[in-house]
C-alpha cells in the first residue's frame, strides 16, 4: 500500500514507522501538495497539520482519487499517533 505524507515540520518517526510496517511512503512539504498528490495512486494521505488549514484539506480531497484522507491535529498526543498504525514493527518502534 501506498502512503502520502504531507507535513510542514511532522514528526519523522512516523513516516519511518510506515515505511517499517510495509508502505511505500511518500513525503511531502505544504509547498509540494500539489505536485505530489498529481502523481495519484496512493492508498491513504495523511495530513500532519499543526493547526487546521481547510484550504490545503480541500486541495487533498479534491485529488485524492480513491485515496483514503486521514489528518493528524498537533496537540502532542504522541500516543493517538502510535494508536493509529497497524500492529507490527513501525508501531513497535514509535512505542519505545
Amino acid at each position: 500500500m501506498s502512503l502520502l505524507y504531507i507535513t510542514q515540520a511532522g514528526d519523522p518517526a512516523l513516516p519511518r514507522a510506515f515505511t517499517d510496517s510495509g508502505y511505500k511512503v511518500l513525503c511531502a512539504g505544504f509547498d509540494d501538495a500539489a505536485w505530489a498528490l498529481a502523481g495519484g495512486g496512493y492508498s491513504y494521505i495523511l495530513l500532519d497539520l499543526a493547526v487546521p488549514d481547510p484550504a490545503l484539506l480541500q486541495q487533498c480531497l479534491a485529488g485524492r482519487g480513491a485515496a483514503l484522507v486521514l489528518v493528524l491535529l498537533e496537540h502532542g498526543e504522541r500516543q493517538a499517533r502510535i494508536d493509529a498504525l497497524p500492529p507490527g514493527p513501525g508501531r513497535d518502534a514509535l512505542a519505545e
